[in-house]
């Protein structure tokens, strides 16, 4: 079978970023990487690097980044995105690239060269705003006008958009008019994760864990809040919020008020076999965040066996771990920004082991579905298709939607 080249573009990529797309890019390139060339241009501390077969090329400097956990610093946008005005790949004849969406700043200034070349054109897609903005005030509705125009840029030139979630293909098909839409589900190694996870299981010691980067729009203050109304009505269980982040200092400061000190740990960042371990001792796994564009976070904690509760956004366009979690079938839901809603959740899942054991159990199953080996073979498939359907323009191209690798 013919060797493919395949460039992918972003402003950060494991394994020098951690960070949720960050991470998905390093997945997917490593496993094409075996049957494929394939070429990350990216920040780099140095010119070039090259893991399990991949060669990631600085394409522009590192950037004003706080930290290696995927965090942007607040100037690294504006400074992205004139860098993408010439062509990062120089003579290197791509058969296929896809860039990272995220931040927007780029899509617009990629324009005039990316239309001159002759590659395949995907738009990995993880967030698609129409009427959400993480900015409050009179900043909320330019930062949204600005967000759709760059984006609407990088859709004008794309052959396709790869949205992670069916709510951010909705958000494209209804909110962008755009209809080259192919669902790419973010995933997971499901056979190593599983192999992390203690045998024997270990007892469900911890009432409720969380974990993501401690950032305002994840809302962990939202949960000890909820956590804190547990307190005052009797409950004597455990918690633990994990992640590092800016709002370290204020979630441990509020620890005391909350009635929640020595009951709530902060453990900060912890390895992979460690956060494993934590979430298959966690009852409840909980996200509070106000956005997600698919949350591997819930993914994993599904995986481990913990039952997870999800807050719900206000704007369906970002509520993308609903791919994962339905209400009464495989979690729970409240919706966001409702600590008292939340506490009611928490306070019957822990009540109910029956129903926390059956909820739990179809989450698990769910989780098997999404195995990264299976999306990006999927992947390769469709990719192989549109190429052929490129070079053979008498056959016909690709139809106007499809659905690419998504399970169930």
């Amino acid at each position: 079978m013919e060797t493919l080249r395949i460039g992918i573009l972003t402003d950060m990529c494991g394994p020098v970023f951690g960070g949720g797309y960050q991470t998905v890019l390093w997945e997917i390139a490593r496993r094409l990487a075996k049957r494929h060339t394939i070429r990350i241009f990216t920040s780099l501390p140095q010119p070039r690097l090259e893991v399990e077969g991949v060669e990631l090329v600085r394409a522009f400097p590192m950037g004003p980044y706080p930290d290696r956990s995927g965090t942007r610093g607040p100037l690294q946008p504006a400074i992205f995105g004139p860098m993408l005005a010439h062509d990062p790949l120089g003579p290197w004849r791509p058969d296929a690239l896809l860039v990272e969406a995220m931040p927007f700043s780029h899509l617009p200034f990629m324009g005039r060269w990316v239309r001159e070349r002759s590659f395949l054109r995907l738009l990995k897609v993880d967030e698609a705003w129409v009427h959400y903005s993480p900015f409050r005030g009179a900043l909320g509705p330019a930062s949204l006008r600005l967000s759709r125009w760059m984006l609407s840029q990088g859709l004008a030139w794309s052959d396709a958009a790869l949205p992670v979630s069916r709510a951010t293909a909705e958000a494209l098909r209804s909110g962008y008019g755009y209809r080259e839409v192919l669902l790419f589900s973010n995933g997971m190694d499901v056979p190593r994760l599983e192999s992390l996870l203690p045998s024997p299981a270990p007892p469900r010691d911890l009432d409720v864990i969380t974990v993501g980067r401690l950032v305002p729009i994840k809302r962990q203050g939202e949960l000890l809040r909820a956590l804190g109304i547990l307190a005052s009505r009797g409950w004597k269980g455990r918690a633990a919020v994990v992640g590092e982040g800016p709002m370290a200092p204020v979630l441990r400061d509020a620890l005391r008020p909350l009635g929640l000190e020595g009951r709530v740990d902060l453990p900060g960042r912890v390895s992979e076999a460690r956060r494993m371990e934590m979430l298959s001792r966690a009852k409840v796994f909980v996200l509070p965040s106000e956005r997600e564009g698919f949350s591997l976070a819930t993914l994993e904690a599904m995986l481990a066996g913990a039952l997870p509760v999800v807050g719900r956004p206000q704007f369906p366009e970002v509520f993308g771990a609903g791919d994962l979690v339905e209400e009464g079938r495989t979690g729970r839901c409240y919706p966001v920004g409702d600590p008292e809603a939340l506490a009611q959740v928490l306070e019957r899942a822990l009540a109910d082991e029956g129903e926390r054991t059956r909820l739990s159990s179809a989450a698990r199953a769910r989780a098997r579905d999404f195995d990264w080996d299976g999306l990006v073979g999927a992947f390769e498939v469709e990719l192989r298709r549109r190429l052929d359907a490129r070079s053979s323009p008498g056959a016909g191209g690709p139809p106007p939607s499809s659905s690419l690798s998504v399970p169930g």
